[in-house]
C-alpha cells in the first residue's frame, strides 16, 4: 500500500495511521519505517541483480510465476526461468518465503 500510493515510510509512525490500522486489524503489529526501507531494498537489490543476470544472457526465456499458502500460513512464492541456452540443462528456480499473512 505504502509503495501503490507513494506514501513515505515514515507514514507508519504517524499517531492516526497507527489506529486506523489498530482498528482493522488489532492483532497485526506494524514495524518501523525503517524495517519497511530495509525489506524494500532488500526485494530490488535482488530484483536489480536478477534483471542483471537475465540481460546477459544471449536467448529468449520464458518466467512463470506461482504463489500459495504453506501449512504454517506463510506466504510463498515460486519463479522459474526456462530458457534455451546450453548452461541451462534444468530450469533455474527461485523460492521466496514471503512470510504470515491472514486471509480476510
Amino acid at each position: 500500500m505504502l509503495i501503490k500510493h507513494g506514501h513515505p515510510f515514515s507514514i507508519v509512525e504517524e499517531e492516526f495511521f497507527q489506529i486506523f490500522f489498530n482498528n482493522l486489524q488489532p492483532s497485526f503489529r506494524l514495524v518501523s519505517r525503517n524495517t519497511i526501507k530495509n525489506y524494500v531494498m532488500k526485494i530490488y537489490l535482488d530484483e536489480k541483480e536478477l534483471y542483471k543476470y537475465f540481460d546477459g544472457l544471449d536467448c529468449r526465456i520464458s518466467l512463470t510465476t506461482d504463489m500459495w499458502t504453506s501449512e504454517q500460513n506463510l506466504g510463498c512464492e515460486l519463479r522459474k526461468a526456462h530458457g534455451q541456452l546450453k548452461e541451462m540443462e534444468s530450469p533455474l528456480i527461485f523460492l521466496k518465503e514471503m512470510g504470515p499473512h491472514f486471509q480476510i
